[in-house]
């Protein structure tokens, strides 16, 4: 049996229902959990969002808009933070990790390393 990989126009064809899915999702099932995470953002001074590749620059959109309102958030590439800059997680911080995966090394690593008192929300 031979899979066949769909080609861009039909990837590009799914995309209402990607969204619409994606959609009812926050709106239905991840709601408390979201309204979860507004609380823990809102009872820290500062925003941590880490990831690898296109997962951390997922976060960068967020981060620009907190910024904007007066937030003080801040993007870090996993690897950095978890070998050089490990000194950004204090208390006054919470993690915010994203990976498509949910199995990036290096962004499981921040979550492993991070001091217990440090809050982290995870986005897979």
């Amino acid at each position: 049996m031979q899979l066949t990989t769909p080609s861009f126009l039909d990837e590009v064809a799914q995309q209402p229902d990607v969204v619409l899915n994606v959609v009812t999702s926050y709106t239905d099932d991840l709601s408390p959990k979201l309204a979860d995470a507004t609380k823990l953002i809102q009872g820290k001074p500062t925003l941590l969002v880490v990831g690898m590749g296109s997962s951390l620059f997922a976060g960068e959109l967020l981060v620009e808009r907190l910024n904007a309102v007066g937030y003080r958030a801040f993007t870090c590439d996993a690897s950095e933070l978890y070998h050089y800059r490990r000194g950004l997680m204090t208390e006054d911080v919470i993690i915010l990790a994203i990976s498509q995966s949910g199995e990036s090394a290096e962004t499981c690593l921040v979550a492993e390393a991070k001091p217990k008192d440090v809050p982290l929300i995870c986005i897979t």
